[in-house]
């Protein structure tokens, strides 16, 4: 199906065709926005939630940075040491 460019997707009015390879996730959100009814968009919309929720789902999985390796406990105990540095020490001693 040929459909023609977005709008503020190019200087000219060139179409091309929606399963061509090297499409992003705007010209597809684009086809099912031009295309597709209300309940389509819907699905789209859901769908892209649900993706996104499962990946914050999944990164939540891990440990955060400096687990269980004492003394440092991570990456908040390092912004504390510097916080801690800069606020009481002068700055001629930075």
């Amino acid at each position: 199906m040929k459909l023609s460019a977005p709008p503020g997707r190019g200087s000219d009015n060139r179409s091309y065709d929606e399963s061509s390879e090297g499409g992003s996730l705007l010209d597809a959100f684009y086809v099912v926005q031009k295309e597709g009814g209300t309940s389509q968009r819907l699905l789209c919309m859901f769908l892209i939630i649900v993706f996104a929720m499962f990946v914050r789902y999944c990164v939540g999985l891990g440990p955060y940075s400096g687990y269980d390796t004492p003394p440092m406990y991570g990456d908040f105990e390092c912004q504390r040491h510097w916080m801690e540095m800069t606020y009481h020490l002068p700055r001629d001693q930075w």
